[in-house]
């Protein structure tokens, strides 16, 4: 992975600007953090935020960061710190859940200057409380109306309980994952990257449990 991440055929990869995003996103809050007002490093950062928005702005009408207790997600896909400049991850999780949010998603037509307001008001909330919800709460409230930065609240009380789905729901959410990540197979595929087929070795398996263990004849129709 460290490898194939420096090679010249990877500069245009989803993977690694979904790496990007995430050291970026960090680097950017941290600097802020540090800063506070306009200065010479924050110009850099923002500079640097816009060009990996910009890249995925190329053909998607918005960007997601998201924390789920345990996985940070970008633009859906699970991603994890693999090498010694990823050790940024786990402060990424801290700040997360020290506010309660689970995710934000920057939109197309976002200003430099909306993020830049977006993370003065993180960089501002101290890290490496426990989590509370009233933490979003009072981010929610210092956070101007934004119309294309959106922001979502992460309960730690109910952190680690899966859905219960019935078979059906089971099927549909598994098909609409396949069906999701076509596109991005296909980009990767085109960029001569290997496939994560994990994901999808997941949700076959997951189909066939659910045909085993169940012997109505309906189920068997539904799939």
């Amino acid at each position: 992975m460290e490898e194939r991440r420096n090679k010249p055929e990877f500069e245009n990869s989803p993977t690694k600007w979904r790496y990007n995003f995430t050291k970026s996103f960090f680097t950017f809050w941290k600097t802020v953090k540090m800063y506070g007002g306009e200065n010479e490093r924050i110009t850099e950062e923002i500079t640097l935020f816009t060009k990996v928005l910009n890249f995925f702005f190329q053909d998607k009408s918005e960007i997601s960061i998201l924390f789920d207790g345990i996985d940070v997600k970008v633009d859906k896909v699970r991603i994890r710190g693999r090498r010694q400049d990823d050790k940024y991850f786990e402060d990424i999780y801290d700040l997360f859940l020290s506010l309660c949010m689970s995710g934000t998603t920057f939109k197309k037509g976002v200003t430099e200057q909306d993020v830049l307001k977006y993370f003065r008001v993180i960089g501002k909330f101290p890290v490496g409380r426990e989590p509370k919800v009233q933490a979003y709460e009072r981010l929610k409230n210092d956070l101007p109306e934004f119309d294309n930065i959106e922001t979502y609240p992460y309960d730690p009380e109910e952190s680690g309980n899966l859905p219960i789905y019935t078979c059906a729901q089971s099927l549909r959410r598994i098909y609409r994952d396949l069906a999701s990540e076509y596109l991005e197979y296909k980009k990767i595929i085109e960029m001569a990257e290997a496939i994560p087929l994990r994901v999808v070795e997941r949700n076959v398996q997951d189909i066939i449990s659910i045909a085993q263990e169940n012997t109505s004849g309906r189920i068997y129709n539904f799939i």
